[in-house]
């Protein structure tokens, strides 16, 4: 699928720091987004080599990978004093977030070095890892492929999901949150109720459907039943007949054999 571009104008633009060790929600989108790249990562190399067994070990590795990620992200966040530095870009059809050029430069000398180390020493799954992590550096977000959003005017941010695994916070200051806010929803809104009403419309046509199938079955079960019924009634009709013949038929035997008892007599 071709990679979608937006030329819809600029409408508002700002940039955000947020103190970092201890805002749950960055520390869950950065070591979340690490987490699922390493996973992305090892279950690729896990269908490529055909569910190699060794692919367990690989798979603790990346664990300590992760973990060392971890710390060297923390000695980042301490080297950039503490502080994510983003710069939000809205738009007509998608939201752009990206890192601002102070924190870029070092992030992209870090995935680099992560990169080629993982390269040189063949441990691939680093290697991976630091070019999903490059990748995130700036995300892009449509506001047609928004599947939840909740809004958080307290802590002044928007957090817009697109996907299980791509959930993105839209962080704002204190004197723009109530306009962004209210662009978001009037961007977003109209795509989940859509999405609402189709659910909705999914649901009722399953409900339908197995409405039917019961309707469907329980007639069967009553045509069965009816079926049997009638069966059985002409069985037991048959079964009074055959009573009767043979009842008859035994009657003409005594009669005969009286009579010609009567003609031996005689």
């Amino acid at each position: 699928m071709a990679k979608r571009s937006d030329d819809s104008p600029v409408v508002m633009e700002w940039d955000t720091k947020v103190w970092m060790f201890t805002n749950s929600l960055i520390l869950k989108q950065l070591f979340g987004a690490l987490g699922a790249s390493l996973l992305i990562v090892w279950i690729i190399l896990l269908l490529a080599t055909g569910f190699d067994p060794e692919m367990i070990a690989v798979f603790f590795d990346l664990v300590l990978v992760f973990l060392l990620i971890c710390g060297l992200a923390f000695v980042a966040m301490a080297i950039m004093g503490g502080y994510y530095y983003a710069h939000n870009t809205l738009k007509e059809k998608s939201f752009i977030c990206e890192n601002q050029q102070r924190q870029t430069i070092l992030l992209k000398i870090l995935t680099t070095i992560g990169f080629i180390g993982g390269m040189s020493s063949g441990k691939y799954g680093l290697a991976g890892s630091s070019a999903l992590a490059a990748s995130r550096l700036k995300q892009e977000m449509w506001w047609e492929d928004v599947t939840s959003v909740t809004y958080e005017p307290k802590r002044r941010y928007i957090y817009v999901k697109t996907g299980l695994l791509e959930p993105l916070a839209i962080f704002c200051n204190a004197d723009n949150y109530a306009e962004v806010e209210a662009f978001v929803r009037e961007h977003t809104q109209p795509y989940l109720d859509k999405r609402e009403a189709a659910k909705k419309a999914k649901a009722e046509k399953k409900a339908a459907e197995k409405k039917k199938a019961y309707e469907k079955k329980k007639d069967s079960e009553i045509k069965t039943e009816a079926e049997k019924k009638k069966e059985a009634e002409i069985k037991t009709e048959a079964e009074i007949k055959n009573d009767a013949d043979k009842k008859e038929g035994a009657e003409l035997k005594e009669d005969a054999e009286n009579t010609m008892n009567a003609e031996n007599k005689q």
